[in-house]
């Protein structure tokens, strides 16, 4: 054990005499720290058996760190007392010297233990430094918890923190770590305990604990006898088969749960992992060959040894006129467009090379002088990553292949190539795309089914597109044709390039005859449609008062805006589904992809469902089926939704469709009624004392 410092009684912290009640910092020479009193320091060193070699002193850690490394601090001036009663100044200097000595770590921040002058600097045992625990702090809304520990850190900080800046911040942290770390313990690790199984998982295990006991039963006891257990059989299978199908709900519901919590945190990533293919394998390699194909892989270890010239490629002779280093003036030019204008040539970087050639001969000859030339720049093919074709009279020809440093080019039949979400293979035809895309969308739709995520793909649920895709194509194709518009680029807006929409459809006629509506827009000026009165709403943005930017915005609003009318006619002529078309004085409900993944199915169903009139209703139910029913409460003959909802004469007399809300009037009267009576109760006694004093 080392040997610190001798403790005097007079022995001061931080300027002034410290008493034995004080809390402050105590160290002992164990290594044992903890802002305690004397008294705490002395039982420390009772239940260790480390007492006469204690030392008191402060702990001088980095400031905002909660470590016991320490750090050299620099001397108090002359001018701070920090200088114990009955001694010199030398005396002090020299003793804290010797303190410094033993507390302060080496420069790589270390502990070192003092060594005997006789051992060599090998031979010192250095020990790395111990990382401290975690304090568990109180929840940042425990303000009664926050504000003690501030009033009592306060005190221990006022009491404990003299001398110059650098002494005040090397103490600080760890004096707050100390405090913190006895007042609420230390944070320890959580513990993983098994699950414990439900009511319903032992009751399925002893009964089939009772059907195996039956079992053996059945196969001991007499013709008499196993009829009663041939009875106990068929209930305990009944119970099981109950039980088991509630445990699979169970299972279901919390695998759903756990699929749409892993879905609301990351859906990009949830997505990624539900639809990409699953990969399968095992890295059998260690670390240390894991590393050493890194670095022969990726790095180059001749990158500073320059490449010279290759021998087969001869050296030019010295060029007679100085190479023009000047900016092109001309550049290449481009492909014409429709417009009759040239667009700009394309600069592109190419890193995969296709050869076609009309021998296999060739082909050979030029693979192995390209081989030559990769292998000169430190460069090198991987075959397996490159695909080989042989065609022959019209034919493919799979007898014939190629390779490259000894390693076999694979045959575009035998591993057909993906290229950009593409699959090229040998049959040189696009005949089997539309099969591989279904099929594709099938798997994609599959998974997502599987996936116990609620949406629009799943059995029993409802299949609503909240935005139609012909629509979201049509808004897209619109901006399109205003970005190519209004380009910047003068070869890209005078060229007049034209947006591909199909035969039903242009979206430059789309977006001219959105343009004219606004202009027309302007003509007419502002109107208020509907029973609200001037002025009321937002006021429309006109034409010619609109910026470039709110000027796209609003051809793409004016473009859905006639589709959406489309959508508003057609549902015109439906008689029965296109009755919230008349509704007047209702207002608007947006639903969004947030409040469908949290609503439940069923009320999001009836939600839909009534809105549309498409409920089982006995109006619905007789229009469909012929048959006939009559209201419970009114009699009225084959009631619609309507009536069942809201028009109920008995209902309405009978106060059905406001309990709920009287309910919840009912419930704020009963506490506004207690609240009362205490306050009229409490001045009656306010008034009895001030009678009867």
């Amino acid at each position: 054990m080392e040997d610190g410092p001798n403790r005097t009684d007079n022995m001061v912290l931080t300027g002034m005499a410290i008493t034995n009640e004080q809390r402050t910092l105590r160290k002992c020479s164990c290594g044992w720290s903890n802002v305690t009193t004397h008294r705490g320091l002395r039982i420390h060193q009772g239940k260790a058996k480390c007492g006469g070699t204690s030392q008191m002193q402060s702990c001088t850690a980095l400031a905002d760190q909660t470590s016991r490394r320490q750090s050299q601090v620099e001397h108090h001036s002359a001018t701070v007392s920090n200088i114990a009663y009955g001694q010199t100044e030398e005396e002090h200097l020299s003793q804290q010297q010797e303190q410094l000595q033993h507390l302060v770590p080496t420069p790589h921040n270390e502990y070192q233990e003092e060594t005997p002058s006789s051992e060599t600097p090998s031979q010192t045992r250095k020990e790395r430094p111990i990382r401290q625990p975690k304090v568990r702090w109180p929840k940042a809304s425990d303000k009664e918890a926050w504000r003690s520990f501030d009033q009592d850190l306060h005190i221990i900080l006022g009491k404990s923190l003299q001398g110059s800046v650098t002494t005040k911040l090397n103490l600080f942290g760890n004096i707050i770590y100390e405090e913190g770390k006895e007042r609420f313990g230390e944070r320890t690790g959580r513990k993983s305990t098994p699950r414990e199984p439900g009511r319903r998982e032992r009751e399925i295990h002893n009964l089939v604990k009772e059907r195996r006991s039956l079992r053996k039963a059945w196969r001991k006891a007499g013709d008499s006898e196993k009829e009663g257990l041939k009875a106990l059989w068929a209930q305990i299978r009944t119970r099981l088969a109950t039980l088991r199908r509630a445990e699979r709900i169970r299972k279901r519901r919390s695998r759903k749960e756990k699929e749409r919590a892993k879905f609301f945190q990351d859906p990009f990533k949830f997505a990624r992992s539900l639809l990409e293919e699953k990969k399968n394998g095992k890295l059998e390699a260690t670390a240390q060959e894991l590393e050493e194909y890194m670095i022969n892989q990726l790095s180059d270890h001749e990158r500073n040894i320059p490449l010279g010239s290759p021998g087969h490629v001869p050296r030019p002779a010295e060029p007679e006129s100085q190479f023009d280093t000047t900016p092109p003036r001309q550049m290449g030019r481009g492909v014409r467009s429709q417009s009759g204008h040239r667009l700009p040539a394309l600069r592109s970087y190419m890193d995969d090379v296709t050869s076609l050639l009309q021998t296999a001969p060739c082909t050979a000859r030029l693979l192995k002088r390209f081989e030559e030339l990769l292998g000169w720049a430190r460069m090198r093919i991987k075959p397996s990553k490159s695909r080989s074709l042989s065609i022959l009279k019209g034919a493919r020809n799979d007898l014939i292949s190629f390779a490259v440093d000894g390693e076999r080019i694979p045959l575009l039949a035998e591993q057909p190539v993906r290229s950009l979400g593409r699959l090229y293979t040998a049959d040189l035809s696009d005949t089997h795309m539309p099969a591989t895309i279904m099929q594709q969308l099938t798997d994609g739709l599959g998974r997502i089914d599987k996936s116990y995520l609620p949406g629009l793909f799943g059995r029993n649920i409802l299949q609503l597109p909240l935005k139609s895709i012909d629509l979201g194509y049509k808004q897209e194709k619109a901006r399109l044709v205003l970005e190519l518009r209004d380009s910047t680029d003068p070869f890209v807006k005078n060229n007049k390039a034209s947006v591909r929409t199909g035969r039903k459809w242009r979206a430059e006629e789309a977006v001219d005859q959105a343009i004219s509506r606004l202009m027309h827009k302007e003509v007419v000026g502002r109107t208020q449609s509907g029973r609200a009165g001037l002025g009321w709403g937002t006021a429309t943005k006109f034409w010619s008062k609109a910026s470039k930017k709110e000027r796209k915005q609003l051809v793409i609003e004016e473009v859905v805006r006639s589709e959406e009318d489309l959508y508003k006619i057609k549902a015109l002529s439906q008689p029965q589904q296109g009755q919230w078309t008349t509704w007047e004085g209702v207002v608007n409900r947006t639903i969004k992809w947030s409040d469908m993944w949290k609503m439940p199915q069923a009320r999001l169903s009836f939600l839909i469902r009534a809105t549309y009139d498409t409920l089982p209703s006995p109006s619905n139910l007789s229009q469909w089926y012929g048959s006939d029913e009559s209201c419970h409460l009114c009699n009225a003959p084959n009631p619609s939704l309507q009536h069942i909802l809201s028009s109920c004469k008995t209902a309405l007399a009978q106060g059905r469709y406001r309990w709920r809300h009287d309910q919840v009037l009912r419930k704020l009267a009963e506490v506004l009624e207690d609240c009362i009576s205490d306050i009229l109760y409490q001045d009656w006694l306010d008034r009895v004392y001030r009678q009867n004093p």
